[in-house]
C-alpha cells in the first residue's frame, strides 16, 4: 500500500510539471502573440477599420450571394480589366478578382482566396457579437488554436510512445515551434494573405492531430478519421494549393488497409465505415468548393487567380513551371538573411539572387532561406534512422506512418511552392510548419535511446539558440518592418 501511494504521488508530481510546464509556455505565448498583433500604433484588436477583405466576403455571404456586396467601376465593363495599360486611371481594388458572366450585364468583384475563414471566423463572430472582427484579431486567433494543436500533438506523443521525455525537453520543443513557426512575423501586419496562409496551416496541424489518433486508437478510429477528412476539406477551402492533402488521406487507406489484412481482419461494416470517414467530409469539401467556383466564374476548377485585378495580365503567365525550380529552391531554402547594423541585426530582405538562377516570376517578395534561419528543420530529416530502433513494432509502425504523411505531405508542398510563380515570405509560413514537426518526432525518437551526449547537447543548444533568436527577430522586424522604421516615419 506504501509503495502503492508513493508511485502515485511520484506520479502525480510528474504531471502537475509537465503541466505547470506547459501552462508558463502557452501563457508566455499568448502574451508575446497579443503584443505582436497590436504593437504597430495603427493596430488594434477590436479595430472595425482594419476588418480586410474576409469581411467583405463574409458580408456577401450573410447577403446570399457570392459576389461582394459593393459594385466595381462601371468603366471596368467597358474595357479589358486584366490589361494594366488598358485599365488605365479606371479604380480597381488591387489583387480582387474581377469577372463578367457571359450572360451578365455587369462584371462583379470576387475574393479569390478560400471562403473557409469568411464562414468559420468572420459570419459566426458578426452573428455573435454584432460587429466585424478585425484581422489581426482573427490571425492572433488562429495563432493561438494552431499553437494549442501542436502542443496537444506533442503531449499525445510523449504519454504514448515517450513517456520517459523530460519535461523540459517537451517545453523547448513548444517554445521552438512558436518562436520559429513564422505566425510572429505575420502578424504585425495582417492581410487577406495571411488570413487565408494561418487558416490553411491551421486545419493542416489539425490533420496531422486527428491522423496520429486515428492511427494510435481502434475503438473510435472512424471518428478521428472523419476529423481527419474534414480538416483536409476545410484546408483546402483555405488555400487552394492544399488540395495537396487529399493525396496524403491515401497514406492513411493504406494503412488502414494493410492492417486489416495482415490481421486477417473481415473486411466488413467496420471497415466501410472507415473509408466512408475518410473520404467522405473531404469529398463533401470538394464538391461545396466546386460549386462555389463554379458559381463564381462558371468553372469548378477556377479559383480566380488568372481574373485578379494586378500589376500584370494573369490570363497570359504561367503559372507552374520547372523554369522556377532553382530560384524557388535557393529563395525559399537556401538565402541567407542580411546582417544589419541595428537591432536585431538581422534584415530578411537580402535578395541575394544570382542572376543565373532568376527565373522573373509574376510575384516576388523578400524572402529568406528556411534552412539558413532555421537549421533546427535539418533534424527532421533523421527520425527514419532512429524509428527503426524501437522495440514495440505497434508503436514504431504507428510513428513511421505518422512520419510518412507529414514528409510526403511535406515534400509535396515543397515541390509546388519551387514551381509556383510567386516567391512570398508569407509561403514559408505553410512549408515549415511539418518541418518542425518532424524535427520534435526526430528529438523524441532520439531522447528514447537515452540522454543526449555531451557533444549532442552543446550542437542542440547552438541550433536552437540560432533558430529561436532568428525566430524572435522576424517577429520584431515583421512583415512591415516596423522595428526598423521608428523614428523615421
Amino acid at each position: 500500500m506504501m509503495r502503492f501511494a508513493e508511485s502515485l504521488a511520484s506520479s502525480t508530481g510528474a504531471k502537475g510539471k509537465v503541466a505547470r510546464v506547459y501552462l508558463f509556455v502557452l501563457l508566455f505565448f499568448f502574451a508575446y502573440y497579443t503584443w505582436q498583433s497590436t504593437h504597430e500604433n495603427y493596430h488594434y484588436l477590436f479595430d472595425e477599420n482594419d476588418t480586410g477583405s474576409y469581411a467583405d466576403l463574409a458580408e456577401a455571404f450573410l447577403h446570399g450571394q457570392v459576389s461582394l456586396v459593393w459594385p466595381p467601376d462601371p468603366r471596368m465593363d467597358l474595357i479589358d480589366p486584366y490589361n494594366p495599360y488598358a485599365r488605365g486611371d479606371v479604380g480597381a481594388p488591387w489583387d480582387y478578382s474581377f469577372y463578367r458572366g457571359k450572360h451578365e450585364a455587369h462584371g462583379k468583384l470576387y475574393l479569390y482566396f478560400g471562403p473557409v475563414p469568411a464562414l468559420l471566423f468572420y459570419c459566426p463572430w458578426k452573428l455573435i457579437t454584432g460587429h466585424w472582427p478585425s484581422q489581426q484579431l482573427i490571425f492572433l486567433i488562429i495563432s493561438l488554436i494552431d499553437l494549442g494543436l501542436y502542443a496537444c500533438l506533442l503531449r499525445i506523443l510523449v504519454r504514448t510512445y515517450f513517456p520517459q521525455t523530460p519535461p523540459f525537453l517537451e517545453g523547448v520543443l513548444l517554445l521552438m515551434y512558436g518562436l520559429c513557426n513564422l505566425a510572429s512575423y505575420l502578424q504585425c501586419t495582417v492581410r487577406m494573405y495571411q488570413v487565408a496562409i494561418g487558416s490553411g496551416v491551421l486545419f493542416t496541424l489539425g490533420f496531422f492531430l486527428c491522423a496520429l489518433l486515428a492511427l494510435r486508437l481502434d475503438s473510435r478510429r472512424h471518428l478521428w478519421l472523419g476529423l481527419a477528412s474534414l480538416c483536409t476539406g476545410l484546408a483546402f477551402g483555405s488555400r487552394a494549393n492544399d488540395v495537396l492533402l487529399y493525396g496524403v488521406l491515401a497514406i492513411l487507406w493504406f494503412y488502414i488497409y494493410r492492417q486489416k489484412y495482415f490481421r486477417r481482419s473481415p473486411f466488413q461494416f467496420s471497415f466501410g465505415l472507415e473509408m466512408l470517414a475518410l473520404f467522405l467530409p473531404a469529398l463533401l469539401c470538394a464538391l461545396g468548393l466546386a460549386w462555389y467556383n463554379e458559381a463564381r466564374f462558371e468553372n469548378p476548377f477556377e479559383f480566380g487567380w488568372r481574373y485578379q485585378i494586378n500589376d500584370f495580365d494573369l490570363r497570359t503567365r504561367t503559372l507552374v513551371s520547372l523554369h522556377f525550380v532553382p530560384e524557388g529552391i535557393w529563395a525559399y531554402f537556401l538565402m541567407p538573411w542580411r546582417p544589419v547594423p541595428q537591432f536585431p541585426f538581422i534584415n530578411p530582405n537580402s535578395d541575394i539572387i544570382p542572376d543565373s538562377l532568376r527565373a522573373y516570376r509574376v510575384g516576388h517578395e523578400v524572402t529568406t532561406g528556411i534552412i539558413t534561419s532555421f537549421p533546427i528543420v535539418l533534424l527532421g530529416l533523421a527520425w527514419p534512422f532512429y524509428i527503426h530502433r524501437m522495440q514495440n513494432l505497434a508503436s514504431r509502425s504507428v510513428l513511421a506512418t505518422f512520419g510518412i504523411v507529414v514528409t510526403a505531405w511535406s515534400l509535396g508542398l515543397d515541390i509546388f511552392m519551387v514551381t509556383w510563380n510567386s516567391l512570398v515570405f508569407s509561403y514559408m509560413m505553410e512549408l515549415i510548419m511539418p518541418m518542425l514537426i518532424l524535427a520534435s518526432l526526430t528529438l523524441l525518437l532520439r531522447r528514447q535511446l537515452g540522454p543526449f551526449a555531451r557533444w549532442q547537447i552543446v550542437v542542440l543548444t547552438l541550433l536552437l539558440v540560432y533558430s529561436c533568436y532568428v525566430g524572435v527577430a522576424y517577429g520584431l522586424i515583421g512583415e512591415g518592418y516596423w522595428i526598423f522604421r521608428q523614428g523615421r516615419d
